[in-house]
């Protein structure tokens, strides 16, 4: 084949090698002709020349086939997610599940066992008190020993998270 039949064949590419050729499918080549981004195929032919120009030009102006927009966009996307979620977390407005989780049930352990304590710690004190307004005054005393001591586990726990950021910044 010479270099004349070659640049003839290339002057009549069939649609389908044409798509193939820019890596786009098909209806995708079809929709960009379509659009006047490409030329449109006479005869189910198309000018491979002409085609790569404008293809180039067209995706050297930052048009790119659409699944590859939609690729780029939910990288993008991601990116930015996760950014956020860095930044909220070096910021200290974010806190790993596993952390929460941890603190949850510290708090819960120290509540449980500030309760359960309480018949113990307060039986003999009680036993012989009939004046109902002392008992309650020594009850709810030692409910806010025990929400005092919950509420420190807390803090403790908050701020050796926050001092593990730091650390970790």
């Amino acid at each position: 084949m010479t270099i004349a039949e070659t640049r003839e064949l290339l002057r009549s590419l069939s649609s389908t090698l044409a798509a193939e050729l820019c890596g786009v499918g098909p209806r995708h080549l079809r929709r960009l002709a379509d659009d006047g981004h490409l030329p449109r195929p006479v005869n189910g032919r198309v000018d491979a020349f002409e085609l790569l120009e404008d293809y180039r030009s067209y995706t050297e102006n930052g048009k790119v086939p659409g699944e590859l927009v939609d690729v780029r966009k939910q990288i993008e996307t991601e990116r930015h997610r996760k950014l956020k979620l860095e930044n909220d977390r070096r910021d200290g407005d974010l806190v790993p599940v596993g952390d929460f989780f941890a603190t949850g049930d510290a708090m819960s352990s120290v509540f449980v066992q500030g309760m359960e304590a309480l018949p113990g710690r307060l039986a003999n004190q009680l036993a012989g008190e009939s004046n109902p307004a002392v008992v309650r005054q020594v009850l709810k005393d030692e409910v806010r020993r025990v929400r005092q001591s919950v509420s420190d586990t807390f803090e403790r726990m908050a701020r050796e998270q926050t001092l593990d950021v730091d650390m970790k910044q």
